[in-house]
């Protein structure tokens, strides 16, 4: 592998781990229909998770009962059942000692992929000896109607041993942080008729069965059902998560609007910053309701910060609550607040570890989650930095204040249009401003100090000259303003006004609107083959890609870093006018993706696709073969006469322009090509977004001469590795020495296509197969075979 400056996606993980703390709360919902209302309650549901116990009075024999739930059925064959005791009033789990059955199977094929990868079969069908079940639904009515009488007397110490065994997967080692998206709809899901049902199946008797599987239909989450299987004694890995069935059925373009919790409409923050590191902040977030009052929101915050205090405009104190070492930041939201409803309240909090140093360099222990965020919605910020005066900050929007008084620095950053997400740089950094009359003023802040130290190092381990510091900060302005200048021109201008180019001590890169954080690699001018330019390029597209057109949901990640990296390899080949290089970074990320072919999940599972263990397919799937996709249909849409990409560059600008500023999906990216090319690309997109398999061609070819003397070629192409309706459309360059030559398309589909081309004056010297790598495929050309 190349030892390129990569960028790392911006997402959070969810905790499967604490699935474990978000499924763990599943027992909650069996509340009285009422949100919780006090934050006593609210530790009374916590520390319920620590020591689930079971009634010896509720227990009875069960013989032949399924539950089926979505696409999954739970058969307890022939054992006994103990129910947990009451929780305020309300049987909410139970637990079955005996041989059952799971079945079940996904309602869309990228999810059913999914289940052959890691079992074998699109259908799961396993055993298992016991089960740990968590429900609000009919759970306990089904059983009571299924024959089942819970009236004492069962031997509860197989019960006890599964309730340890799950407990291991359902509470995390040093929080009890539940999983928040979860947690939310449990906390308020009666008010809505929400229900949700998790069980903890111990492995079974069979070897197929050998680990714990969890299966979970959580009714209010954006994607229900979640099934996966153990990793190791307390870890969960999710394999598949999808919709009810029906949710397929319609406009797959279909927005369903947000309707609860709070939308975040603008932060207002101060931000402080001590000499040594400490950091105290005030952020007050101004919320408008999106369901009726009354309920628990959750907020995301490092865990490096403590909460002191939160209260609301009006000054009475804000219900909050958090759990230690927790993630998650607990509001309550009062009762007065109905939908569209807007009120601010104002948290105050404080850490000692969200600032380290390392090599001269400050940086960020949570570039993303330094003040409390809702999620993905975007927001309007206002924010105030103090510090000490001999220190460079920068930030998103524009910087309206820049004032000294004594030792202590003030800035302050202002956006008027909203965005996703915020964050900012810090240290001993000198800064300068390029101005280029094609684009936007650029700030640039270089840590010189450090690169200095680093160089002299190396000088003397090495002999290696140091860096040229001022040849580094001309290439690397060369290559910003270039690809600013060149993606207004091929997508639009992008959603900011100034940008500023700022390095942190990693390997990794992360765009901000309006701001990037580029690797202190990359200021080092020490890449080969294009990779720093491509790296620098891949940051500045994301003020397009994933900024300013967002990806609707975790599924449409590629539409950001996927089309952030074919910018990059675009502005090496078009700007740079290094083609034979974009082609060779194309054949570098083939092998990788070539070596996971069959075996790595396709683009359309987004951030699942990396799994436990093979992290790195999120990068050789997403980013490398999402690019490979825009290759594609840039051959696709290129006229092969005059190699013209004018429709091309007219789809993904016209794409960029209807989705600024708001969220888009895969199937709008297949709308956007459709209308483009006027033909159904259903097939295409279903092949290389929602499929794994990739071609291997085996081509030769036949000729003779006609009575006229012109020439008769028949090309035969056999098709490999991939399903039977398997379809590309192949260019085909026919060379004829002196006289040129001529290209063409050729449609292949199924195990053998045979095409006759149009008779050509002679027989050609040379036929170029798949011609600019326009199909991501193995190709072994025989050539001629007759003649």
């Amino acid at each position: 592998m190349s030892n390129a400056v990569r960028s790392r996606p911006i997402r959070r993980t969810r905790r499967w781990r604490a699935l474990g703390l978000g499924v763990s709360l599943t027992c909650l919902a069996g509340l009285p229909l009422t949100a919780l209302q006090s934050p006593a309650e609210f530790d009374e549901l916590h520390a319920m998770f620590s020591a689930f116990r079971l009634d010896s009075d509720a227990t009875g024999e069960v013989r032949g009962v399924t539950l089926t739930r979505e696409s999954g059925e739970i058969e307890l064959t022939d054992g006994t059942i103990a129910l947990l005791r009451p929780f305020r009033g309300n049987r909410v789990g139970a637990v079955y000692v005996g041989p059952g059955r799971f079945r079940m199977t996904a309602p869309i094929a990228v999810e059913r992929g999914q289940l052959a990868r890691f079992f074998g079969s699109e259908t799961i069908d396993h055993t298992f000896s016991g089960a740990f079940m968590l429900f609000t639904d009919e759970t306990l009515q089904e059983l009571e109607a299924a024959g089942v009488t819970f009236d004492g007397g069962a031997r509860l110490a197989p019960h006890e041993r599964l309730i340890d065994a799950a407990d291991e997967y359902l509470v995390g080692n040093d929080t009890k942080d539940p999983d928040r998206e979860l947690m939310s709809a449990l906390l308020h899901g009666g008010r809505s008729g929400h229900s949700v049902f998790y069980a903890h199946l111990a492995p079974g008797g069979d070897r197929s069965s050998g680990r714990a599987l969890f299966y979970q239909v959580a009714r209010r989450m954006e994607e229900p059902i979640a099934f996966g299987r153990a990793v190791n004694r307390n870890t969960y890995e999710l394999i598949t998560s999808f919709k009810p069935a029906q949710a397929y059925l319609g406009d797959p373009t279909a927005r369903a609007p947000r309707s609860v919790g709070v939308q975040v409409d603008h932060y207002t923050v101060d931000f402080t910053i001590r000499s040594g590191l400490d950091v105290e902040v005030e952020a007050e977030l101004s919320i408008r309701a999106l369901e009726p009052g009354g309920f628990w929101n959750p907020f995301s915050l490092t865990t490096s910060l403590r909460v002191d205090s939160a209260r609301w405009s009006s000054g009475e104190p804000a219900d909050f609550r958090r759990g230690r070492d927790g993630f998650a930041l607990w509001l309550r939201v009062p009762e007065t607040l109905q939908p569209g409803d807007s009120a601010a309240v104002k948290f105050w909090y404080r850490g000692s570890d969200l600032l380290e140093e390392t090599r001269d360099w400050y940086y960020l222990t949570s570039s993303t989650y330094w003040y409390p965020r809702n999620g993905g919605e975007r927001s309007t910020f206002d924010l105030t930095f103090h510090t000490p005066k001999d220190r460079e900050l920068v930030s998103i929007g524009s910087n309206v204040q820049d004032t000294v008084v004594g030792n202590v620095r003030t800035t302050r950053w202002v956006t008027t249009d909203p965005f996703g997400h915020a964050s900012f740089n810090y240290g001993e950094m000198a800064s300068s401003v390029l101005v280029d009359p094609r684009i936007p003023p650029v700030a640039m802040t270089i840590n010189e100090q450090a690169h200095r130290t680093i160089g002299v190092q190396r000088a003397r381990a090495t002999g290696l000259p140091e860096t040229d510091l001022a040849l580094v900060r001309r290439e690397l302005e060369g290559d910003v303003a270039n690809a600013i200048s060149f993606f207004m021109t091929w997508f639009g201008d992008p959603p900011i006004t100034e940008l500023r180019v700022t390095e942190i001590p990693f390997n990794h890169g992360q765009a901000f609107p309006g701001m990037i954080h580029l690797s202190w690699i990359t200021f080092e001018g020490m890449g080969t083959k294009g990779y720093d330019e491509m790296f620098r390029a891949h940051e500045v597209a994301h003020q397009w890609w994933g900024l300013g057109v967002k990806n609707l949901t975790y599924r449409d990640t590629w539409l950001s870093e996927g089309f952030s990296e074919f910018a990059g390899l675009w502005f090496l080949n078009t700007v740079l006018e290094e083609p034979e290089r974009y082609l060779d970074r194309l054949r570098d990320t083939k092998r990788e993706i070539l070596s996971r072919r069959d075996k790595a999940p396709p683009i359309g599972l987004g951030t699942r696709v990396a799994s436990r263990d093979n992290p790195r397919d999120y990068q050789t799937i997403v980013y490398d073969k999402g690019a490979w996709v825009l290759h594609m249909l840039r051959n696709i849409f290129m006229d092969l006469q005059t190699l013209d990409e004018s429709r091309f560059v007219g789809m993904l600008r016209d794409f960029y322009l209807a989705f600024a500023g708001s969220e888009a999906t895969t199937e709008d990216f297949r709308r956007a090509v459709e209308v483009h090319l006027g033909a159904d690309m259903g097939w295409f997109f279903d092949q290389w977004l929602y499929g794994s398999a990739i071609p291997t061609y085996r081509v030769e070819y036949c000729g003779k001469e006609l009575e006229d003397g012109r020439w008769a070629v028949t090309a035969r192409v056999e098709q490999e590795r991939v399903p039977e309706a398997f379809q590309m459309y192949v260019p085909l360059r026919l060379d004829f020495g002196n006289e040129g030559s001529a290209r063409l398309r050729i449609g292949v589909r199924g195990p053998l296509t045979e095409v006759a081309l149009p008779p050509m004056p002679r027989r050609p010297s040379r036929i170029v197969f798949n011609e600019f790598e326009s199909v991501l495929a193995e190709v072994d050309d025989n050539g001629w075979r007759c003649r």
